[in-house]
């Protein structure tokens, strides 16, 4: 699935697109169980640990994995979480922070420290508003797969026909149904989020994530 403090000199929210990642399958694989269940696998070639790792983390439609590979794309470490019981709409955002976080502090610490990037990818058209200088989530993320019929047939009157954006289930048909319903504020800092940015402006803690 993976093709978006002192934990890194430098991250980086990326679409599928723009990142290009080695990820390689591991034979060694160790398992443990929470609530919310989380694989481990780690392969180490040499005792020593790299002086630069990289992170990529992927957020799929019931879970999320990270891998992290050395400068030469080797695969050093892995893991996974998928995101618990609660499917409701409200658990979305709550369970891809604490997956993001879970993912994270499964690295083991010596890793860790050697982390020079990190890529965090996602669902296409996964978005919400969230504000931008708190990271508030403003609206209920919408999936990538929920469409927004009346607010497409709006889009296609001024987007060129057959456009990716005159699908119901584009990013622009949520944005618009979200202001056909009043729900972007007319004050304070609202900014469309896709589900990559949101998870980075929590590494982040800063403002202009998005690109």
């Amino acid at each position: 699935m993976l093709t978006q403090g002192s934990l890194c000199t430098q991250q980086h929210a990326s679409s599928k697109a723009s990142h290009t990642v080695v990820f390689l399958r591991t034979n060694l694989r160790a398992s443990r169980q929470t609530s919310h269940t989380r694989h481990m696998s780690v392969r180490c070639q040499s005792v020593s640990t790299p002086d630069r790792c990289y992170v990529g983390i992927d957020f799929g439609t019931s879970g999320a994995r990270a891998m992290v590979i050395d400068d030469k794309g080797k695969l050093i470490a892995e893991t996974r979480q998928t995101y618990g019981d609660d499917k409701s709409a409200s658990a979305r955002a709550p369970s891809w922070k604490r997956a993001l976080f879970g993912l994270l502090e499964d690295i083991p610490s010596e890793l860790r420290s050697t982390v020079a990037s990190i890529a965090i990818d996602g669902t296409s058209s996964t978005c919400m508003l969230m504000d931008d200088e708190t990271g508030e989530l403003l609206t209920t993320p919408l999936m990538y797969n929920e469409a927004c019929p009346e607010a497409a047939a709006l889009v296609g009157l001024f987007a060129p026909a057959g456009h990716t954006v005159t699908a119901a289930t584009s990013t622009l048909s949520k944005l618009v149904q979200w202001q056909q319903e009043g729900a972007i504020p007319t004050s304070g800092t609202p900014r469309l989020s896709h589900q990559a940015d949101w998870l980075a402006f929590l590494l982040h803690q800063v403002q202009a994530l998005l690109c």
